[in-house]
């Protein structure tokens, strides 16, 4: 074709002698039978959505010069992945770039198959002599499963994962995505087909977000945020009128607890007393200007004596302050956690009871105690008020059941903790010196 003879609006791009090419519009490609969106000399990089547009582009950016990789993807998802492949291996994706972030794959996974012969093969389906409902396939009608192919066709190639649906007996139905909407592989021609029968290994994943690093779905900042949400700082709380309150304090424990099982330095108590009160209300105060929202979890590190019934077994109850003065309550809301009641405990146990306050803090550590997850009471007037996460706290307290039988109730005590956002605070019970 000579230069006069060039079709209406196109241009003749040339190269040097040693093949190089040298473009100064912008570059598209792949356009699919749509409208480009650099036509009428349109240079100007989009600004709104390109509607039902498809193709790739490259602009230059006016300021800085840097090349802008533009995939108009219609009503896709779209993105870019990025593939390699050699004289041994099929095309292989490393990595993904799309509105989720960058996702760089590594497939650890090694797959057997069972190879099949084809009885037809159409452009829309292909019959096996085999019927994949069986074991150890148990293929399910109607759903999407992949398969290879055991020879190379103008649509399809050896070594290629491909979605198919099964649609009938021995029939499936070959599609471009995991998707029976996405359009359908031309399967004429295919000789045999290849069913996974197993997989060893797995894919390694991770995505960077603009606010997050995962690896294998493991969040970076989760992690790091649950560093500095365990991190720890104690304090030694020796027994005190303050802490003791208007109920029982503390008394020597026994020469079982801290002999036989070790557990010492604590606070002990026993609901042996036939007359007065007999039951614990021990208060722990707030950082100053604690609010609900702050306060992720908290817990206590007992150890359980002769307690058999749950119902008898120490509790956690949060109280937040009052707006003003005078209050109905000498609090404004109030939470209350008890020792699971799915749980019998067990005598002469060391548990660590654990109340999981925000729903998301992670689990203390528990080394050498059981982990019992603590529960929300819904006992009548164990919950008071909204709770809500602006309310500043007021005290923590440990109580026990009034109402429990002489001598049913004895535990010693050894750390209570507060996990916050900025860290762990644990209080430290040791008995007067």
């Amino acid at each position: 074709m000579s230069i006069e003879n060039l079709p209406p609006d196109t241009s003749l791009q040339l190269c040097d002698s040693y093949g190089n090419i040298s473009y100064q519009g912008i570059l598209s490609s792949n356009l699919n039978n749509t409208i480009s969106l650099t036509s009428n000399l349109n240079s100007t990089f989009p600004t709104t959505p390109t509607g039902d547009s498809l193709g790739h582009y490259h602009y230059t950016d006016d300021g800085s010069g840097a090349l802008k990789f533009l995939n108009a993807c219609g009503s896709g998802t779209g993105g870019h992945q990025f593939y390699t492949s050699n004289s041994t291996t099929a095309p292989f994706k490393t990595g993904t770039i799309d509105i989720n972030g960058m996702t760089i794959e590594k497939d650890n996974t090694v797959t057997t198959y069972d190879t099949f012969t084809t009885i037809i093969s159409s452009p829309t389906f292909i019959i096996m002599n085999i019927n994949p409902s069986v074991a150890p396939y148990n293929w399910v009608l109607g759903q999407m499963y992949i398969i290879q192919v055991g020879n190379t066709t103008a649509t399809m190639t050896t070594g290629v994962n491909y979605n198919v649906k099964y649609i009938d007996t021995q029939a499936v139905r070959v599609y471009t995505t995991s998707s029976d909407t996405s359009p359908v592989i031309d399967s004429s021609g295919i000789t045999s087909v290849l069913l996974p029968t197993g997989t060893t290994g797995q894919i390694d994943t991770s995505i960077l977000s603009s606010t997050d690093l995962t690896f294998n779905s493991i969040s970076l900042q989760e992690t790091l945020s649950n560093l500095t949400i365990k991190q720890i700082t104690s304090a030694n709380q020796y027994i005190s009128a303050a802490i003791t309150a208007d109920a029982r304090p503390p008394i020597a424990p026994t020469s079982t607890i801290t002999q036989q099982y070790g557990f010492t330095p604590a606070w002990y108590f026993k609901n042996s007393f036939s007359s007065g009160i007999n039951k614990i209300n021990w208060y722990l105060g707030p950082s100053i200007g604690m609010t609900v929202a702050q306060v992720l979890g908290v817990y206590m590190n007992i150890f359980n004596g002769i307690t058999t019934s749950n119902d008898n077994t120490p509790y956690i109850v949060i109280l937040t302050a009052n707006d003003s003065v005078p209050p109905v309550n000498y609090y404004k809301s109030k939470r209350t956690y008890l020792f699971n009641q799915s749980i019998t405990p067990t005598t002469n146990t060391r548990y660590l009871t654990f109340a999981n306050v925000s729903g998301s803090c992670p689990t203390p550590n528990y080394y050498g105690s059981n982990l019992n997850n603590m529960e929300l009471s819904t006992v009548a007037g164990s919950q008071v008020g909204a709770f809500a996460s602006t309310e500043l706290i007021l005290a923590f307290a440990i109580h026990t059941n009034s109402s429990s039988a002489l001598n049913s109730v004895e535990f010693a005590i050894n750390k209570f903790g507060i996990m916050a956002p900025f860290g762990t605070q644990e209080v430290l019970f040791l008995p007067s010196t």
